[in-house]
């Protein structure tokens, strides 16, 4: 909840401030380029000197972001806000998840990952409707005051982390330094999920997947407010609607597991909805059914995550976790950025709409494309 304040309202912040959809695209650009650079150092970070160490410094820099871009007034500062998420998202990304992983195997848990992470979505997006929901509000008084509530929210989360998460035990190492330890926890990641085909695979797809959907995800309030004039509080609405979604799509994860499997076709079969959802919004021009094809895509979006987290972590060892966490999550980036370049072109030289069947187009050439790649699939880890 505590940096959800803001998802509601993000890019008409950005064009009170003189952006438009390409510098938008832009700055979010920046963002996607500082994280591919900071997930591994950052996850290497996190498996040599701590979880907990590293999920706290992510919350107080991803505070200290958000403070920024209150009181940004220029195209500049915005860049100076989203170098800072970078870092926090970096701090945050692998850390996090894996600290869930290995906390619940170290208690005993031996149930299954996907149920444990369709749980974990559901109170995830709890959290961001709250504070969607009421940021669209506060939106509706002034556009930047979502940014300072977020700042604290997110800043009273990781004091509460601080003293409240336990420190997994980390893996005993040889004595050398501590950038000689990153780099080498680094280079082993790497190797790791370039060698295993399974693990590559679902990485690559989930980049390919980020690159369609990341030009809806940053355009949809700038749509629904010029074309169907919408206001901050309809769209804090609508964005109910997304986690609502994202939390049904989560639900179906299990069918999905169920008709193909835990594999990789699992994965890749729940993106036909994305697929016709993307496809479908942008196709439609008035708002019901516009909203109805767009929310269909959050439903496959919400389908994939579980699947893809249980998959992966089932497949990676403990000792290097967050930092092959961090290596999928560099990769997803890349395709973000390709994605925010070309959807963002598109947009401003034809339309929002134009740039959606684009997306679309392009993430249902790329299904039957993956089915037919073989990834070698391995069995899971115990």
């Amino acid at each position: 909840m505590g940096h959800a304040f803001f998802f509601s309202t993000y890019s008409l912040y950005l064009m009170s401030k003189g952006l438009d959809l390409l510098q938008i695209n832009v700055v979010n650009c920046v963002f996607m380029v500082s994280v591919f650079l900071l997930e591994i150092p950052t996850g290497a970070y996190a498996d040599l000197f701590g979880r907990k160490r590293s999920f706290v410094a992510g919350c107080f820099v991803l505070g200290l972001s958000m403070a920024t871009y209150w009181i940004a007034d220029s195209f500049w500062m915005c860049i100076v806000a989203e170098l800072l998420a970078a870092l926090g998202t970096a701090l945050h990304s692998g850390s996090m998840e894996a600290w869930i992983v290995d906390s619940m195997r170290l208690t005993g848990f031996r149930g299954s990952l996907h149920a444990l992470f369709r749980k974990e979505r559901y109170a995830c997006e709890t959290g961001i409707v709250v504070g969607a929901f009421t940021g669209g509000y506060l939106a509706g008084y002034d556009l930047a005051l979502p940014w300072i509530v977020a700042a604290v929210a997110i800043w009273l989360v990781g004091l509460w982390a601080a003293h409240a998460m336990q420190e997994t035990p980390l893996a005993p190492r040889r004595p050398v330094s501590g950038f000689e330890s990153m780099r080498q926890v680094a280079r082993d990641s790497i190797d790791y999920g370039v060698r295993h085909k399974g693990i590559l695979y679902v990485v690559l797809f989930g980049s390919v997947v980020s690159m369609c959907c990341q030009g809806m995800n940053m355009q949809w309030q700038v749509r629904l407010a010029n074309d169907c004039s919408f206001d901050t509080q309809h769209l804090g609405w609508v964005f109910v609607g997304v986690s609502g979604c994202l939390m049904l799509g989560g639900r179906l994860s299990s069918l999905f597991a169920s008709r193909y499997g835990t594999g990789r076709r699992a994965i890749v079969m729940s993106q036909c909805v994305t697929a016709v959802g993307i496809i479908g919004a942008g196709l439609f021009s008035s708002v019901v059914p516009m909203l109805g094809a767009f929310f269909v895509h959050e439903i496959g979006r919400g389908a994939m995550g579980p699947l893809k987290r249980a998959y992966t972590n089932a497949r990676i060892p403990s000792s290097t976790r967050a930092t092959i966490l961090s290596f999928d999550s560099m990769i997803l980036h890349v395709g973000a950025f390709f994605g925010l370049l070309s959807s963002g072109f598109v947009a401003n030289y034809w339309s929002i709409s134009v740039a959606w069947i684009w997306s679309g187009l392009l993430l249902a050439i790329a299904i039957p494309m993956f089915l037919l790649l073989k990834n070698g699939d391995g069995g899971a880890r115990q």
